[in-house]
């Protein structure tokens, strides 16, 4: 047993060194959310003589937008967080809470049955979920990139960071909230059943990556949230419908700590012979 948890504390770290390198090395290369930058015009610019004018792109570029991300000190990243609980409540959230409250509830139905189908049906390929999902697991990778991003001045990587502990903490808190109200036992008999904190947690982290670098690392990164979730199931520590729920309220906090995100496209203004013009941005 001691070497089997062995096997899986080393999996959570090789995974999370991966992700910490791959935060620090190439999330701020493969970013789809770039905006252009303000290019001046020339001195003898003037529609009227035919004389062409660049383009004016946006005066908060890349840049600005990372440097807003990142707190410029203790107060300013607590007033963040308690924003973050402010804003938790709203038509988004509400929809996806009651879309996978509803699936949570029609799952309940099979529960049970889902749970002798299991019995002595442990596959060992899902022995690493619990350690991947756990809190240690995500306070590393969160404050890991964090400090990876403020040590090399990377703004990128320090806005990624502190992005995913506010993921952390507000799903810590709602989650613990909901156990504590439910009291719903566990399939192996203990209690706090739900919603799966392993789940809520690895989808709302998922979510934040999806958010800032799009789908090409979102799939991965759902993939790996997914893998928790069924790991937990397979581990006689949830029911399906704790993880069904817990992947919603993952996705609602993880949309919620990103919701000052650029959109991955951008408008700007354009001096041309005839008068002015807007052209729209979007990086495939």
């Amino acid at each position: 047993m001691n070497v089997m948890r062995a096997a899986g504390s080393l999996r959570a770290g090789i995974l999370l060194v991966i992700w910490s390198s791959c935060a620090t090395a190439g999330f701020a290369q493969s970013s789809p959310l770039p905006v252009p930058q303000l290019t001046p015009a020339p001195s003898d610019c003037r529609p009227a003589t035919g004389v062409a004018c660049p383009p004016l792109g946006p005066t908060a570029g890349t840049e600005t937008r990372r440097a807003e991300e990142v707190p410029s000190g203790f107060r300013d990243a607590m007033r963040t967080i308690g924003q973050d609980f402010v804003s938790f409540p709203s038509t988004k959230t509400f929809t996806l809470l009651g879309a996978s409250g509803a699936l949570a509830l029609v799952g309940t139905a099979g529960d049970r049955a889902l749970v002798r189908n299991l019995d002595g049906t442990r596959l060992p390929v899902f022995r690493a979920g619990a350690r991947m999902g756990g809190l240690e697991a995500h306070a590393g990778l969160a404050l890991g990139t964090f400090v990876a991003g403020r040590l090399s001045g990377n703004k990128e990587v320090t806005a990624l960071g502190f992005q995913l502990i506010r993921a952390n903490l507000m799903t810590q808190a709602i989650t613990h909230g909901i156990k504590f109200a439910t009291h719903r036992v566990r399939p192996d008999g203990t209690g706090s059943s739900f919603p799966s904190g392993h789940t809520s947690t690895s989808f709302a982290a998922a979510t934040v990556v999806q958010r800032r670098y799009g789908w090409k690392v979102g799939v991965p990164a759902f993939a790996l949230a997914s893998y928790v979730a069924a790991s937990r199931v397979n581990d006689r520590r949830h029911f399906a419908s704790d993880v069904i729920f817990g992947a919603g309220l993952g996705v609602a906090v993880g949309l919620t700590v990103t919701r000052d995100n650029p959109r991955a496209g951008s408008f700007a203004p354009v001096v041309t012979r005839g008068g002015m013009a807007v052209f729209w941005t979007k990086t495939w």
